[in-house]
């Protein structure tokens, strides 16, 4: 094969082969590229947006891979889905301790239920690993459109918001967004980390969908 995944025991992108089950495998975000900062340990979906995440981000977004917009989403797209994806296959619980609850209509588990129940019979395999395949593919281009085309835009509305709070309240502790219904509270926060007025801002307001 071209490329082999999730089996072989064996890492090499050189080689295509991106398999996590080896014992001295250990490889996180992180240990691949210090400058991305999860320590999850990959799962071979982990491996291979890894390696190719950036450039399918690319093609989806009509950007090109060293854009900065790419490189936001494929961040973004990472934290927000495929590192769950990682954990999961690696059994990193999401706490320590007994949960309060149990989550059971994640992708994983909604994966993990196409698979035949024991006493099926006459399952045709292959049909249900071309449906996860559709699941999984829609739910991450899907992800990758929302962030590109509506969460990233969204933080130039923060962003001049921020601006212009003076002109709301002398204070300048409150920001008024044109419109409501945008995705605007991480936006803010690091909107106030990266010029060092964390936790400046206390009120945000915003018109209701009546106006």
């Amino acid at each position: 094969c071209d490329v082999v995944v999730d089996v072989g025991g064996t890492y090499d992108a050189s080689k295509h082969r991106y398999d996590h089950h080896q014992r001295s495998f250990s490889d996180t975000m992180n240990s691949l590229n210090p400058e991305r900062k999860w320590l999850t340990k990959l799962s071979s979906a982990g491996l291979v947006y890894y390696h190719f995440g950036q450039r399918l981000i690319a093609q989806l977004l009509n950007s090109k891979e060293d854009d900065a917009i790419t490189n936001v989403v494929y961040e973004k797209v990472y934290e927000r889905f495929v590192e769950a994806i990682d954990a999961i296959d690696n059994g990193v619980d999401i706490c320590e301790g007994e949960p309060r609850y149990h989550m059971t209509t994640g992708l994983s588990s909604r994966v993990g239920n196409l698979n035949p129940c024991w006493n099926e019979k006459d399952v045709n395999v292959e049909e249900r690993f071309e449906a996860a395949m559709t699941m999984v593919g829609t739910e991450f281009i899907d992800r990758v459109k929302y962030y590109g085309s509506a969460w990233w835009p969204a933080r130039e509305l923060v962003l001049e918001a921020f601006n212009k709070r003076t002109e709301v309240d002398s204070s300048g502790e409150i920001v008024l967004f044109k419109q409501g219904g945008c995705p605007w509270k991480e936006h803010l926060m690091n909107i106030e980390e990266e010029q060092g007025k964390e936790g400046h801002i206390k009120f945000a307001l915003f018109p209701d969908q009546s106006g």
